[in-house]
C-alpha cells in the first residue's frame, strides 16, 4: 500500500473516530434497539432488486454489475453517508496487518492490543489469521467505536469484492473462504452474543435483503444458513425459566393487610428477598456495561448498577431503623437484631435452611444489605440492645461471626472473594462488581495514540461475561403482596439521622 493510501485511511480513521466519540454512548445505544420488531421483508425492494437481475444478461461483467447494485442497494438500506461508503471500499485495498494501524499483544502476536478500526475489520474477515475469541470481543464491543451499521456495510463490502480490480488484497481463491466467515459472523456470532444490535428494523430489512440477493446470484446453501439465522433473529426473546415449582408459602397468620416486613416470617420473607434482588440484578444488560466502561468520568456508574446499589443502602436503612424503632424496650430491639440475622443467614445458606424444594443459589447481596444495616454505627452504639442481642445461643453466634468475617473489607474483601470463587450459584455483592467495572473503566483508556484500545474490549467482555453468569432466573415463586411490602421501603435517610434517631432511643450515658 502506498504512502498515501496509508495517510488517506490514517485521516479517514482519525475523522471517523472523533465523529463516533462525539455520540453520546447510551443515546446510541438505545437506538439499536428503537423500533418494534419486524414482521416481514422489504418485499417491494427485494423484488425490485430480483426483476433487476433476472432482466441482466450473463457473464462475469454483468454479475460484478449486479453486485455493486446490491451493495449500493444496502448502503442505501443502512443509510451510510458517502465518507462511510468510501471507508467501506478501501477494506479491500488495504494491507493487513499496517504496522502503523495494528499492535498486537506482546503474549499473542495475532490478538490485538490496540488498532484502527479499519485493521479491526480486516482482521474479523481475514481468511487465514482467526485470533481465538476475537469476533467474540470484536461483536459485542461494537457500540463503544462504531456503529452495526458501519460493520455491516464493511462485511457486505468484503463479501462482494471485486477480485479482479488491481491491488484488491482478497484473492480468487480465498473469496468463498471470507465469504463463509461473512455469514458465520453473523449467524453464529453476532446473532448468538449480541443479537439486539440487529433488532433495528432497518438493519434486519439490510440482511434479509442480502440474503435473497445471494441466495439468486452467489451461493443459495449460504443464503440458506443466513436465513435460517433470521429466521433465529426474528424468535429471539429473553430467556425465561419455565421449570414449575411447587410448595407452600410461609405466610403470617395476620390478616394480609396488616403485614408488614418485620411479621412475615424469616424463611419466607428470605425468598422473597431472594427473588427481587436476583430480578433487580437480571436487569443488568451488557449496553448497561458498555456505556458505563466507554462514558465519561461522569457516566462511570451504570444507571442499573446506581439502581441496585441505591436500594441496597435503603434497605441496610431500613434494617437499621427497623432496630431503632422497634420499641423503647432494648430486648425488643436485641430480638428484632437476632431475626434480621436469622434471614441473613438463610440468605446466606439456603441449601441448609429451606426445604422448600427450588434451585437454590447464595445471596451474597442480600447478606451484606442486611448485615450492613445490623453493624451500623447507630446500631453499635446502643449498649443496652447489645447487651442483650449478644445473650444468644451458640449456632447463631457461630453465624453471626461468620457473616462479620464475610462482609468484612480487609484485603479488598478477601474473605468474601475467596467465599465467592468456590460458589457455584449465588448472587454477588454488587458493590465489589461495581468497583471492579469503575477499575477497568479508569485503568484502560478507550484509545492508545488514535488506535482503538481492544485490550479494554476484552476486559470489558470478560466482564461481561462474569456478570451474565450469575444472571439465572430465580426459581422461586414470587408473593406480589411481601414483593410490593419490599419494593416500596422507604428511602435511606442518612447516617447523621440515623445516629439522631439512635441517640434518641438510647441516650448516651454520661
Amino acid at each position: 500500500m502506498s504512502e498515501d493510501s496509508s495517510s488517506s485511511n490514517s485521516d479517514h480513521h482519525h475523522k471517523h473516530s472523533r465523529r463516533v466519540k462525539q455520540r453520546v454512548i447510551k443515546y446510541r445505544l438505545r437506538s439499536y434497539t428503537e423500533g418494534n420488531q419486524p414482521k416481514a421483508s422489504s418485499q417491494s425492494t427485494i423484488e425490485k432488486y430480483l426483476n433487476d437481475v433476472n432482466d441482466a444478461s450473463d457473464g462475469a461483467a454483468q454479475g460484478m454489475a449486479n453486485a455493486n447494485r446490491t451493495l449500493l442497494t444496502l448502503y442505501d438500506m443502512l443509510e451510510l453517508d458517502q465518507e462511510t461508503r468510501e471507508f467501506c471500499k478501501k477494506l479491500n485495498f488495504l494491507t493487513f496487518p499496517n504496522e502503523a494501524e495494528w499492535k498486537p499483544l506482546p503474549e499473542s502476536p495475532d490478538f490485538p492490543s490496540a488498532a484502527s478500526l479499519s485493521q479491526l475489520l480486516l482482521c474479523l474477515t481475514d481468511p487465514i489469521k482467526q485470533p481465538k475469541g476475537f469476533q467474540v470481543d470484536f461483536i459485542i464491543t461494537i457500540p463503544t467505536f462504531t456503529t452495526p451499521n458501519i460493520v455491516l456495510g464493511a462485511l457486505f463490502t468484503r463479501f462482494f469484492a471485486d477480485v479482479s480490480q488491481q491491488g484488491c488484497n482478497i484473492k480468487d481463491d480465498k473469496l468463498n473462504t471470507i465469504r463463509t466467515i461473512i455469514i458465520n459472523i453473523i449467524k453464529a456470532t453476532w446473532i448468538r452474543y449480541a443479537a439486539y444490535q440487529l433488532e433495528n428494523p432497518k438493519i434486519f430489512k439490510a440482511i434479509e435483503f442480502f440474503a435473497e440477493a445471494i441466495m439468486t446470484s452467489v451461493n443459495p446453501s449460504l443464503a440458506m444458513v443466513l436465513k435460517s439465522a433470521i429466521k433465529t433473529l426474528e424468535g429471539k426473546s429473553d430467556k425465561v425459566d419455565t421449570q414449575k415449582v411447587e410448595y407452600d408459602f410461609v405466610l403470617s397468620s395476620l390478616p394480609e393487610n396488616e403485614w408488614t416486613l418485620m411479621n412475615i416470617p424469616e424463611i419466607e420473607l428470605a425468598r422473597q428477598l431472594n427473588y427481587f434482588f436476583m430480578m433487580q440484578f437480571r436487569q443488568i444488560q451488557s449496553t448497561d456495561i458498555l456505556a458505563t466502561a466507554w462514558g465519561s468520568k461522569k457516566e462511570h456508574n451504570s444507571e442499573k448498577f446506581e439502581l441496585m446499589i441505591n436500594y441496597f443502602n435503603d434497605f441496610s436503612c431500613f434494617v437499621s431503623r427497623s432496630i431503632i424503632n422497634a420499641s423503647p424496650d432494648p430486648h425488643e430491639r436485641a430480638r428484632v437484631i437476632k431475626r434480621w440475622v436469622d434471614i441473613a443467614y438463610i440468605c446466606l445458606n439456603p441449601e441448609q435452611q429451606d426445604s422448600a424444594p427450588y434451585n437454590k443459589f447464595v445471596n451474597y447481596h442480600a447478606v451484606f444489605a442486611i448485615m450492613y444495616g445490623v453493624t451500623h454505627p447507630s446500631i453499635n452504639r446502643l449498649t443496652e440492645t447489645q447487651k442483650f442481642a449478644t445473650r444468644t445461643n451458640k449456632v447463631r453466634n457461630a453465624h453471626i461471626q461468620e457473616m462479620n468475617e464475610l462482609i468484612n473489607q480487609v484485603g479488598n474483601f478477601k474473605v468474601y472473594k475467596e467465599k465467592l470463587a468456590n460458589t457455584a450459584r449465588c448472587l454477588p455483592f454488587v458493590g465489589v462488581l461495581q468497583k471492579e467495572l469503575v477499575y477497568i473503566t479508569e485503568m484502560f483508556p478507550n484509545t492508545i495514540d488514535g488506535l482503538i484500545n481492544f485490550k479494554k474490549c476484552t476486559e470489558i467482555v470478560k466482564f461481561i461475561r462474569l456478570v451474565e453468569s450469575y444472571q439465572e432466573s430465580p426459581n422461586i415463586i414470587p408473593h406480589k403482596r411481601i414483593q410490593d411490602l419490599i419494593q416500596g421501603i422507604p428511602k435511606d435517610i442518612g447516617i447523621i439521622a440515623l445516629i439522631q434517631e439512635s441517640q434518641k432511643a438510647e441516650p448516651s450515658k454520661k
